[in-house]
C-alpha cells in the first residue's frame, strides 16, 4: 500500500538524519497521503488540491508525526507569470 511505503521512506530518512531538517520534493498525491494519514481528515483533504510549489511542513515529536503547516504558497506571490506562445 502507498501509505506504508511513504511512511517507511519517511521513517528511514528520519533515522538517517536525526534532529536535522530535511527537504522532500514530492508529487501532490504523495503529500496528500502523508497529510491525510497524519491529520486524519480524509474528506477535507481529498477534495482540496495541492498547489504546485506549495510547502507543507511535518515533524516528528515523541515518535508521532505532526503537521506544522499545509500547502503554503505565500512564497509564490511575487513570481512573474510568463505566457508561452
Amino acid at each position: 500500500m502507498v501509505n506504508k511505503r511513504v511512511f517507511a521512506g519517511l521513517d528511514k530518512l528520519h533515522k538517517l538524519y536525526p534532529k536535522q531538517k530535511i527537504i522532500i520534493v514530492a508529487h501532490g498525491g504523495i503529500i496528500k497521503v502523508l497529510l491525510i494519514s497524519i491529520l486524519k481528515k480524509k474528506d477535507r483533504l481529498e477534495k482540496s488540491g495541492m498547489s504546485n510549489g506549495g510547502i507543507s511542513t511535518i515533524y516528528i515529536e515523541n515518535g508521532e508525526w505532526k503537521v506544522k503547516g499545509c500547502n503554503h504558497i505565500e512564497h509564490l506571490s511575487n513570481t512573474q507569470k510568463t505566457i508561452l506562445r
